[in-house]
């Protein structure tokens, strides 16, 4: 099985965010989280970028994926969501992006320490 995430962005419509907040939280993450090879699922509220770059969306959402292949696992996906509850309160404009890993993940305590720049 191969490693995928996929990132999606989002807006509430104006005036609706709590609403919106609600339904991606109790209703949306459980409908995609049932889907087959859909493992896990976080949310992001956007703040400006390391150079003061303003974001274009203000939600992010990052499902980790295991599947043998994305392009299916995102079929599957499409599939569910057409028979689910989308909320009204969901700006139309999305962007979704899927990646596939192509190495294994590193965390803090397993990278070689940097060397003290003050020697």
């Amino acid at each position: 099985m191969s490693k995928h995430v996929l990132l999606v962005f989002t807006d509430p419509k104006p005036g609706r965010e709590e609403e919106f907040n609600t339904w991606y939280d109790d209703v949306h993450l459980g409908d995609v989280l049932g889907v087959a090879g859909y493992r896990a699922a976080q949310r992001f509220i956007a703040n400006i970028g390391l150079h003061g770059e303003e974001p274009e969306h203000r939600y992010l959402a990052i499902y980790e994926i295991e599947a043998d292949d994305l392009p299916t696992a995102l079929s599957d996906l499409r599939k569910a969501l057409a028979r689910a509850e989308l909320s009204e309160a969901m700006a139309p404009a999305l962007i979704t992006y899927g990646f596939t890993a192509v190495a294994d993940r590193v965390e803090a305590d397993d990278a070689e320490s940097v060397p003290d720049q003050d020697r």
